[in-house]
């Protein structure tokens, strides 16, 4: 049996999945609008989606304990989270960033301007994932860039948040006429 010490890292963890989910379960409730040809409304996907969430994080947390048990019992008495918990502080930064980055990229987008961070997000979050090479890094990045673009504003005439901060605001337009002229 799992002492309570080593569970405090999978209870932590199913902890923030459920308010991620349950946070996201009631921002559902802005747009419960029923729709003539889905009979479960607007939020039936959104919903269903927010609930294999909620399912797949309770089968995380017992497949850990089931883990840790097995660890505990069978082989060693040191259990799965010691390495994790004596982790350098390197490690344990790159982690939270992993989570940091997005949630700031979402904080800056409405700002800035999607045609302006977009590139910067995503090759800082492949060189925080472990992408060093300069090559691999820019040319990935453009043609994310490129694809996401073209399925957006060529395919879904889709418009992106071109941002609210003075010469942010200008740039974006700019790029997106010059897209547009594409």
């Amino acid at each position: 049996m799992p002492k309570l010490r080593e569970l405090r890292g999978p209870l932590l963890e199913i902890t923030l999945w459920l308010a991620l989910a349950i946070t996201a379960f009631a921002l559902t409730y802005q747009f419960n609008e029923p729709l003539p040809q889905y009979r479960f409304g607007a939020t039936g996907w959104p919903r269903a989606l927010i609930s294999l969430l909620i399912i797949f994080a309770f089968f995380e947390l017992f497949s850990r304990y089931h883990k840790m048990t097995y660890q505990v019992m069978g082989k060693s008495n040191k259990g799965i989270f010691p390495e994790i918990i004596s982790a350098d502080l390197l490690i344990n930064i790159k982690r939270l960033a992993t989570f940091l980055l997005p949630l700031i990229f979402l904080l800056l987008m409405p700002r800035m301007g999607y045609y302006v961070i977009t590139p910067f997000f995503l090759a800082g979050y492949m060189f925080l994932l472990g992408e060093r090479r300069l090559f691999n890094l820019v040319l990935t990045t453009f043609f994310i860039y490129l694809f996401t673009l073209a399925v957006f504003t060529k395919l879904l005439f889709v418009s992106l948040p071109v941002g609210n901060w003075p010469g942010f605001y200008e740039i974006n337009n700019l790029m997106l006429s010059l897209i547009k002229g594409l």
